[in-house]
């Protein structure tokens, strides 16, 4: 459907002013089909679709995602941070327009409240754990949601808000001997990763800019009103 949406004259037009950095009104979509013509829209960079109401963000984020466009809420705090991150890797992210009061942490501080992990690297467990709970991270006996994390042994398992998967770390010594994504269902090992990234935010730094402060230059703005 997508392929057939670009293919449509009124369509390419549209996308084409857009390229060019001219806004445009497009009448006459109902329904999914607002939906679709976002998610066939090809951006240069990030796309933030704006709804007037949390409910019609949720109806246009559920169709984006029926089209099989990996959209991404911009919601409440564990997904708020993942939708961040979206923004800034030319990702579709669907949020309410009043969501754009709701301060966020700014990128300045999101880069500098990131710590990276790469396999090989020393780590202190101990000044780890510590970090963890600084930032406000939950400790737990199995990692279940965003926000958790759980220690086993020589293991750690976390799953930072801002990231789509939990991951695992494992020591040898004072060394990080892997890092592995896991099942948050049936906590078994999935992939082996290099390296990993893990934000960790102070509540102080927390709210220091807005969501546009993320959006990269040439970013596309939608707003869709069902009415």
């Amino acid at each position: 459907m997508k392929a057939a949406c670009r293919t449509h004259p009124a369509f390419r037009a549209a996308e084409q002013a857009l390229s060019r950095g001219e806004s445009v009104q497009v009448g006459g979509l109902w329904g999914a089909s607002t939906a679709l013509f976002l998610a066939s829209l090809r951006p240069p960079a990030s796309l933030l679709a704006l709804s007037p109401s949390e409910d019609a963000a949720a109806d246009l984020l559920d169709a984006l995602l029926a089209f099989g466009c990996p959209a991404t809420a911009y919601r409440e705090s564990p997904t708020r941070l993942l939708a961040l991150r979206s923004l800034s890797e030319k990702g579709i992210v669907v949020a309410a327009a009043a969501a754009l009061e709701i301060p966020v942490p700014s990128p300045e501080t999101l880069t500098a409240s990131t710590l990276r992990l790469r396999v090989g690297d020393a780590l202190d467990a101990q000044d780890l754990l510590k970090r963890l709970n600084d930032a406000g991270l939950e400790r737990v006996q199995s990692v279940e949601a965003p926000g958790e994390f759980a220690r086993h042994g020589g293991i750690l398992d976390i799953h930072p808000p801002s990231e789509p998967l939990p991951f695992r770390i494992e020591w040898e010594g004072e060394r990080i001997a892997s890092l592995r994504t896991f099942d948050r269902a049936t906590q078994r090992s999935g992939e082996t990763q290099e390296e990993a990234a893990l934000l960790l935010l102070s509540g102080k730094d927390a709210e220091r800019g807005s969501l546009l402060d993320h959006l990269p230059p040439d970013a596309w703005i939608a707003f869709s009103d069902p009415a």
